[in-house]
């Protein structure tokens, strides 16, 4: 699943990113418009999230979505969430938690699933390729095209590569 891993996290030059990732990441940390988007707009349920999965989300889905945020005054996290990305070593506190994170998982020889998907946002195949040099006990399981709430798009598959997954680490 999408997940902020190496070598993409922390990013360290914003210009990696595609053009329309770069204009959500400049949108999100402007004081001004952040806000505005989020918090007044319900930008991240409303746009982010539908352009961020491939298949058209149902009516009562998207309202599930929708039913925690009705409220502005709740939708603070999906503003605060965005902005705590470590982009170009800022935020300082969270550039540190995910590089340190990163060392563990090349460290540690806990059994790793990868479930991804192409092309991705974040974790693109390429991605996953180099993580496959960099970690030990490491599996991945492509289960399709996605982009990047890939649960969205593949249900079942996830499932079943998590149940098959566990069941091998058991053997």
């Amino acid at each position: 699943m999408e997940a902020l891993v190496p070598p993409a996290m922390p990013v360290t030059d914003p210009a990696a990113f595609p053009e329309d990732i770069q204009e959500f990441f400049r949108t999100m940390r402007d004081p001004v418009i952040g806000p505005q988007s989020v918090i007044e707009g319900n930008a991240f349920i409303e746009d982010m999230l539908p352009k961020s999965i491939l298949r058209r989300m149902t009516h009562a889905e998207m309202e599930a979505y929708r039913e925690p945020f009705r409220d502005p005054a709740t939708r603070k996290p999906i503003l605060v969430w965005p902005n705590e990305i470590p982009i170009a070593g800022e935020p300082a506190s969270t550039t540190a938690a995910v590089e340190a994170y990163g060392a563990w998982l090349v460290a540690t020889d806990m059994p790793k699933l990868h479930v991804y998907v192409s092309p991705g946002m974040i974790n693109p195949p390429q991605m996953v390729e180099a993580l496959a040099g960099m970690l030990t006990n490491y599996e991945t399981a492509y289960v399709g095209r996605g982009l990047h709430y890939i649960q969205e798009d593949h249900p079942e598959a996830i499932g079943r590569a998590l149940a098959d997954w566990y069941r091998r680490l058991g053997d």
